[in-house]
């Protein structure tokens, strides 16, 4: 929890710059939008987070946060796949695809986040399904890439052998098992 005027809230983090200084132990930020402001202190939760917007409101970010969120999570941003994760039902449309093609991108460059950010956020089966069966654009005419894309995921998540992510790690293979044999 932070402190932002009078009031207490929860923070989570988006990655777009907006001014802001500190005032002693508080916060004064230039608003972004009504429901984000800029962490300056890097304190957020467990995340370094200096520059990043914070998440302090309800309200579904805008096309251009969630295209720089999508970059950060290619990137392999732990705490923007964490935000990533938990705004997707508040999403819609190609910003859902997006974003959701982003956060299947890491379960083969970072398994075990993308598995445990499945099970922190009590992602449904089906949720999980559409999730890993997204696949990059750049791949949608190429079908050899497309089973590489399938076939990397497949292994990085079985060489997940965390007892605690098994069921959600069996549901992803699962998944990508069956498109794997759609693709053939």
């Amino acid at each position: 929890m932070i402190a932002i005027g009078n009031r207490r809230t929860a923070i989570i983090l988006l990655p777009l710059l907006v001014m802001c200084s500190l005032s002693g132990a508080r916060r004064k930020c230039s608003p972004a939008s009504d429901n984000w402001r800029t962490c300056t202190t890097g304190s957020c939760a467990s995340c370094a987070c200096i520059g990043q917007i914070v998440r302090v409101g309800a309200a579904a970010p805008n096309s251009a946060q969630v295209a720089s969120l999508v970059l950060s999570v290619e990137a392999g941003g732990e705490c923007q796949t964490d935000l990533a994760v938990s705004i997707l039902p508040t999403l819609s449309g190609g910003d859902l695809e997006d974003l959701k093609r982003a956060i299947a991108s890491t379960s083969e460059q970072s398994p075990v986040m993308f598995l445990q950010e499945m099970e922190k956020h009590h992602v449904e089966e089906r949720r999980i399904t559409s999730i890993v069966r997204m696949l990059p654009l750049s791949s949608i005419d190429n079908q050899p890439k497309r089973l590489r894309i399938v076939r990397g995921r497949i292994a990085a998540l079985r060489g997940v052998m965390d007892r605690r992510l098994k069921g959600v790690r069996d549901v992803a293979v699962e998944a990508l098992t069956k498109l794997e044999q759609e693709l053939h």
